[in-house]
Formats: C-alpha cells, sequence, structure tokens
C-alpha cells in the first residue's frame, strides 16, 4: 500500500472523511518517527476497525457503526513486513506498506499516532500491488469508458499461477464437479494444492493433490 497521513487529528473512520473525535499536539522529531515505524515491523495483533466490512452476527461491523453500536472484536495476528518512508514534510507523511492479507492501514496509521504521543488519520490510500498482480494492471475507473472494460479484465485463475496446472479428462471432471476425489494419474513434481483446468483448457478451481496422487476439490468455480 502506499498512504498519505495527517497527524494530529483522529477520525470516527480512521480516514479523511470521517468525523474528527480527537485532536494530538505535534512534537515528533523525523528521527522519533523512524523509531516508532521500526517497532512496527514484524509479526503483531491488531484490532480490526469498526468501521470495516468485516462481519459480525453476519452484518458488516460498517454497517453496525452506523448505528451507533460498537461491538467487541477480536484482535488479529498480522505482519508488516516493512515500511519505507516516501516523504515527511509539516507532519504530512507518505509511506509505502507491505503486509499481509487482513492488515488494516487505517488501525496502523491511528497506532502509529499514538505511540508518537499525537493522532493520526489517512488522507489516501492505494493498494500497490496484490498477490501477484501490480499497480500497473490495475485499472482506474474514472479513467476508463465503460466499453474498454471488457479489454482490462483479467482471467480468474490470473493469481494462482504460482500453483502447479493439472488436467482433467472428461470422466474426472464430472466426478471432480460433483464433489469426488479422483487419481490423477499424470506426475506433477509438486504435491499440495493445484489449479485444475478440463480437458478443454477451462479453469474449474483449485484441488489438493496428495503425495498418493489422490487428487480433491477444495475451491471451484460455480460455472464452466
Amino acid at each position: 500500500y502506499e498512504v498519505d497521513i495527517s497527524f494530529g487529528i483522529e477520525t470516527d473512520t480512521g480516514d479523511i472523511d470521517g468525523e474528527i473525535i480527537s485532536k494530538g499536539i505535534n512534537k515528533f522529531t523525523e528521527t522519533d518517527l523512524k523509531k516508532v515505524l521500526k517497532s512496527f515491523q514484524g509479526p503483531q495483533m491488531q484490532l480490526p476497525p469498526m468501521y470495516s466490512a468485516l462481519k459480525i452476527k453476519g452484518i458488516p461491523l460498517y454497517r453496525w457503526a452506523r448505528k451507533g453500536v460498537f461491538l467487541k472484536r477480536n484482535c488479529r495476528d498480522i505482519t508488516i513486513h516493512k515500511i519505507e518512508v516516501l516523504e515527511f514534510k509539516d507532519y504530512l507523511l507518505k509511506l509505502k506498506v507491505s503486509c499481509t492479507k487482513g492488515t488494516y492501514i487505517r488501525s496502523l496509521v491511528e497506532s502509529i499516532g499514538r505511540s508518537l504521543l499525537t493522532k493520526a488519520t489517512v488522507l489516501s490510500l492505494r493498494r500497490l500491488s496484490i498477490g501477484g498482480t501490480q499497480s500497473d494492471d490495475m485499472v482506474l475507473m474514472p479513467n476508463k469508458e465503460m466499453s474498454d472494460l471488457s479489454n482490462s479484465i483479467l482471467p480468474s485463475d490470473f493469481l494462482l499461477k504460482h500453483l502447479t496446472k493439472a488436467i482433467l479428462n472428461k470422466e474426472d471432471v464430472k466426478k471432480v464437479r460433483n464433489g469426488q476425489s479422483i487419481y490423477y494419474n499424470a506426475q506433477l513434481k509438486k504435491k499440495g494444492l493445484v489449479r485444475i483446468y478440463t480437458n478443454k483448457g477451462l479453469f474449474m478451481g483449485i484441488g489438493e493433490l496428495d503425495s498418493s496422487n489422490e487428487l480433491s476439490p477444495r475451491r471451484l468455480t460455480a460455472i464452466n
């Protein structure tokens, strides 16, 4: 992610679109900032924000928050691989953050602000990559005509290219589609998760191949 941060305020949503709920005094130095950022790198526990899509009782947290209901949430294991300062001036900060799935950047920003004895909120947030997809592959909707979008849609197996490919015959396709495990007689160097295709080359989903060459379906696409 690339995130722009403003120090001195904290909002109910964790970003600049929310209502200001707290203010802080900015007295920290760039040296203080670098020390705090370094302390946030590595494995840690993080509390999901109320304004998030995480569901409790089948309802996204942000819907509860809009009703004024704040629920107890469990902290989650996350890892911040790297935090890089891109720009820092007048208590405005631009960071590049590499992290695991499930990390909430807004919560990270608030925690950074509090560790510096002030407040902080997100001004803007941009995802730079996800899986094997880089920002150059992404489409900015306002800059694209609707008629052009079909040319920008990536195939459903695009993010799975790191998995070994398994092609099934017609009979095995039917069995796997019905949730059955099959004996896969083709020799694959890597066991574990594989991407499954029909004999016509259509992507079916993800399966798991064990040491005895038994292939079991794990996640299949709805239609082929």
